[in-house]
């Protein structure tokens, strides 16, 4: 490298050709140029020699610098470099800059305006091209329509409509929304089997769209059904008929048209379903199809009995017509019929089974009583309590309220007899109040209403409540109570031994009355589903009449049947359908009858053995 510089600092030799035609000397020693002597016009090699040493010298102070650089770098520290927020500030700076000497040109502010302008119009005059550009950022919207029968004119369910990849079916009122559309014009494809597609050619706007109603033409197995109550031969307007997914809804007469695929065999299986009623299972030959056939519904509740026809106290099943018998327990022959209490739910999922079979007795051999928790559906069993005696008390929901006395000493016992609550759902056993004895208890709704007993001076006898899951106790009247009656849904009348008083049920207290009218007559009012009706059993010149009693309108009570030998138990079995007993000295047999009107129906001959409905006493 210094030879390289000392080269670079002395001037090349001139050729011995040119020194021989100029008479110059050779000399090694730079000469200085005078500054009074013009330059001479250099020649072609000069030219070449200074270009090339230039560029040389340049590459050799680059390769140098860039040396330099590297060790220094590698022996002093870095300094910190600048923040990249500061680099994109100088960016953004810039850019702004550029925009505002943009924004100053008036040719191109006036002109971006105009663009903007133009394209605005020209999006609202080309609704393709405006569907165009909302698609692309993701709007979309819905649609709405309904899917009639065109010769019923009846809405039909399970109809597929779809749009692109979105897709939905029709309900039961044939109404079907799809939701995310993309936006312009679209093709709506309408299907169902047995039923002629459809398709819709419709631009979907921003927003709901609705659609006029779609007719669907059919074209499938046709298939007719007249659907009629079974107790009051009214029409069941809610009746659908059901093929795989075909179905169809009842007109206001109760008459279905069914629309049904042709079935690979020689018979098609058609389903009447209604809220509330049994469902009915038809097997139609293909070659039948044309016949319209008459479906008369029942309750879907089925009703549980007990019967001796086998010679033992067995407990059955069946529906409201008696048929489809089935057995849910069978006797052992040890049963004491005065034992026996039969009590079914009030969604009829279960029955509460009291029996005493002799099989199981007390330490002094009195023999035991045993409450059976039996499963209508299934006929599945287990024993929940077992005690010297058990009485039903009522129903809630999926909650059993029982009392219970246990095996004790004849003496005082404040802990003998208890009231318990047991959920179904939860198999847990709750005790709610105890007693040596109760007087009275009723369930009211979703609470326990109770008098007791007392014998100990520490816990005085007293009228009480109790929500059925343990909650809200408080004593409604603390005296010795004789006697507590019903005398109405809403309504109650308690016999003391200083007099009568009144209660309203719910109250928190009770106030002085006069004594009930019907004081030998122990009424029971079963409560429907929804709290609003109440019915219960008279005795108007020497026979028995069922009563309806409104609780949430302002209605005079309405007599439904009237018979003799009417008796508890009563259930209701749908918001219609009411069960009721009759026992003569010709039968002893269940019975239902309809709100809606029609005859009372005989169900079968049954053993009257004690039982409750909800809100019965004892």
């Amino acid at each position: 490298m210094q030879n390289k510089e000392s080269k670079q600092q002395s001037a090349p030799e001139l050729p011995p050709e040119l020194i021989e035609q100029h008479g110059l000397e050779n000399t090694s020693r730079q000469v200085e140029p005078r500054s009074d002597v013009p330059d001479a016009e250099p020649s072609p090699k000069q030219v070449y020699d200074a270009v090339e040493n230039a560029e040389t010298d340049a590459a050799v102070d680059a390769i140098t610098q860039a040396d330099d650089a590297v060790l220094l770098d590698e022996a002093e520290p870095k300094a910190p470099s600048a923040p990249v927020s500061a680099k994109k500030g100088g960016k953004f700076a810039r850019l702004r800059a550029l925009l505002a000497k943009y924004w100053d040109n008036p040719y191109a502010r006036y002109g971006t305006i105009i663009g903007v302008a133009l394209l605005v119009v020209g999006l609202g005059a080309w609704p393709t091209s405006r569907y165009a550009v909302l698609n692309t950022f993701g709007v979309r919207a819905s649609t709405t329509l309904k899917v009639i029968d065109n010769e019923t004119r009846l809405p039909l369910k399970n109809v597929t409509v779809q749009i692109d990849d979105v897709a939905v079916k029709t309900n039961g009122d044939g109404q079907a929304t799809l939701r995310g559309v993309r936006l312009g014009r679209q093709q709506i494809e309408i299907s169902r089997i047995a039923f002629a597609p459809v398709t819709i050619d419709h631009t979907i706007g921003w927003g709901s769209n609705p659609l006029d109603d779609v007719l669907l033409d059919a074209t499938g197995l046709q298939l007719k059904f007249t659907v009629t109550d079974y107790l009051s031969g009214k029409p069941v307007t809610t009746a659908e008929a059901q093929a795989g997914e075909a179905s169809a809804i009842a007109d206001d007469q109760g008459v279905i048209q069914l629309s049904a695929a042709e079935p690979e065999g020689a018979t098609v299986t058609v389903q009447i379903v209604a809220k509330e009623y049994k469902t009915e299972s038809i097997v139609i030959p293909s070659s039948d199809a044309g016949t319209t056939r008459d479906i008369q519904l029942v309750p879907a509740q089925p009703i549980v009995y007990v019967t001796k026809q086998s010679g033992k106290f067995d407990v059955y099943k069946t529906d409201a017509r008696g048929e489809k018998r089935e057995l849910l327990l069978a006797g052992t022959g040890n049963e004491r019929r005065d034992s026996l209490r039969l009590v079914a739910s009030p969604d009829g999922r279960y029955a509460a089974f009291v029996s005493t079979r002799g099989v199981q007795r007390d330490a002094d051999r009195y023999p035991m009583s045993t409450l059976t928790l039996l499963s209508v559906e299934d006929g599945a069993y287990k024993s929940i309590d077992l005690a010297q005696s058990i009485e039903p008390v009522g129903w809630h929901n999926d909650t059993f309220v029982y009392s219970v006395t246990y095996a004790s000493a004849s003496a005082a016992n404040s802990e003998r007899s208890k009231l318990v609550a047991y959920n179904t759902d939860t198999e847990a056993r709750k005790v709610l109040a105890t007693a040596d004895y109760f007087n009275g208890s009723y369930v009211v709704g979703d609470t326990l209403y109770y008098a007791t007993t007392q014998t100990d001076p520490a816990r005085p006898s007293h009228f009480a409540k109790i929500k059925i899951d343990g909650s809200g106790k408080a004593t409604v009247l603390n005296s010795q109570i004789w006697a507590v009656l019903r005398t109405s849904p809403t309504a109650m009348s308690i016999e003391t031994p200083n007099g009568w008083y009144d209660y309203t049920i719910g109250d928190s207290g009770a106030r002085r009355g006069g004594a009930a009218a019907d004081y030998q007559q122990l009424r029971a009012y079963t409560s429907s589903a929804d709290d609003k009706r109440s019915v219960w059993v008279d005795n108007r010149d020497g026979k028995g009449v069922i009563v309806l009693s409104y609780l949430a309108e302002n209605k005079d009570d309405q007599v439904i049947t009237t018979a003799s030998g009417v008796m508890q138990p009563l259930r209701w079995l749908s918001s219609s359908a009411i069960l009721y007993r009759v026992a003569t000295g010709d039968e002893t047999a269940d019975y239902v009858v309809s709100l809606d009107g029609g005859e009372p129906r005989k169900v079968t001959d049954v053993t009257n053995v004690g039982g409750f409905m909800s809100g019965y006493g004892y």
